[in-house]
């Protein structure tokens, strides 16, 4: 890993920054979480300990079982860093990480503080992707908070309860901003004159578009100007958030659905930007570069059936559990990775030495030094350049002497923008 980061000679400076890197997630890169959400007794707290592969969350049949959200770190499997390591055989290989949050059930009247929403609403601000769990299964023995079981049903009573929520803060924010009075807008700046109009003009937008049941999200384009300006000084909108449906079914519906999953599929398909994501691509890195990020996607997952396989520690015994069960021929948990990934518009970079070989999420349109960043700040703030290597000549010329020798190797300064699958060692001077 020095070999990695170091500039120069290999000084003490460097095998500190390295020893300190082990593990660094600095606020920034914390901000993009995936929040689970969903009426109480769906499947949340289950799916959230499927996902971490331990018992975090308690699961309970009973509303609230989950009042302050859990949190956890989930490893993305990354066929690709494990192709480019045995090139250079490290000692170590690490994963990249997405943060997850398991947020307790949302219900009717939440907006207004029942079932203790207003302490549920706070946590869903946090997140920057939504996870809405529906329960798309019977069972007489778990609870439904509305007696029966329809997902449609379901995903209008979360999503009107974040709707008039947002409704409340548009309105709170316009009220203060035709005040006259000093208005404080991102990184607690006061708004200009020319700034308050513009945030004007958009959250009369947003309001007239939630008045009529709207999700901002889908009627507000991620390129348009109000998008832009409502991202940077109203982040805390609910209904501006990318949203995932994960439909819950039983074991046997894990494979092909049912009909509670194709009633939530139209749902969607009514939807703008709406995909649903029947299985993972064969060639993750070619959907990368051709799909775009979608406001709306849809999975189906067992979360039952991905618990009790997490419980088998040998991974063949996995696969032949959820082939003889079910019939399927992987997990689905990593498509609920794959998918959080992309919704949050992250892409992974890479740092290979004999040490270590790593992954690294960073959002789409970083800088070579912001990338340094997030390995540790020392090496954005020291920055000297990057020397770049593409996965393909990585394993065509086998590994980072070859690429030199074939003259592949690129030197990149600090407002390059990384690409999906760059190779990177950073020389920096502090």
């Amino acid at each position: 890993q020095i070999g990695m980061l170091q500039h120069g000679t290999r000084s003490s400076l460097a095998r500190s920054v390295v020893s300190r890197a082990v593990g660094h997630v600095s606020r920034r890169w914390r901000s993009s979480t995936s929040g689970i959400i969903g009426l109480p007794n769906v499947g949340k707290s289950t799916l959230f300990n499927a996902l971490t592969n331990a018992q975090h969350a308690q699961a309970a049949n009973y509303p609230f079982c989950t009042i302050e959200p859990n949190e956890a770190v989930v490893a993305v499997e990354d066929a690709k860093l494990e192709e480019l390591a045995r090139v250079v055989q490290p000692e170590k290989v690490v994963f990249s990480q997405l943060w997850f949050t398991d947020i307790a059930g949302l219900v009717a009247g939440a907006h207004k503080g029942e079932g203790l929403g207003n302490k549920f609403l706070s946590h869903i601000r946090d997140v920057s992707l939504l996870m809405h769990v529906l329960r798309c299964y019977d069972d007489e023995d778990i609870v439904h908070v509305s007696a029966s079981v329809d997902p449609v049903r379901d995903a209008e009573v979360v999503e009107m309860e974040l709707m008039l929520a947002d409704m409340q803060v548009v309105e709170t924010r316009l009220t203060n901003l035709k005040s006259g009075k000093k208005v404080r807008g991102a990184s607690s700046t006061v708004l200009n004159d020319d700034d308050k109009a513009t945030l004007i003009q958009v959250l009369e937008r947003a309001h007239e578009l939630l008045d009529n049941g709207q999700w901002l999200g889908t009627y507000l384009q991620p390129t348009s100007d109000e998008q832009r300006v409502l991202e940077r000084h109203m982040n805390q909108l609910l209904t501006n958030k990318p949203m995932c449906y994960v439909c819950n079914v039983d074991e046997d519906s894990a494979k092909d659905g049912n009909d509670y999953v194709r009633a939530v599929e139209e749902m969607v398909k009514t939807k703008n930007d709406a995909i649903v994501v029947k299985a993972p691509s064969a060639d993750q890195d070619a959907e990368r570069n051709t799909r775009p990020a979608n406001k709306f996607e849809l999975l189906t997952i067992s979360s039952q059936l991905e618990a009790e396989a997490c419980g088998l520690a040998d991974e063949q015994e996995k696969h032949e559990f959820l082939q003889e069960v079910a019939g399927l021929s992987q997990t689905s948990l990593q498509q609920v990775v794959q998918t959080s990934q992309r919704m949050l518009d992250l892409q992974t970079f890479y740092t290979i030495g004999k040490q270590e070989a790593r992954a690294w999420q960073i959002p789409v349109g970083c800088t070579a030094a912001e990338a340094a960043g997030k390995i540790h700040t020392d090496l954005q703030r020291g920055f000297i350049r990057a020397e770049v290597i593409k996965p393909a000549d990585w394993l065509e010329f086998n590994g980072e002497s070859g690429v030199k020798e074939a003259g592949r190797l690129r030197v990149e300064g600090k407002d390059y923008i990384v690409e999906h699958g760059d190779i990177m060692h950073i020389r920096f001077n502090v």
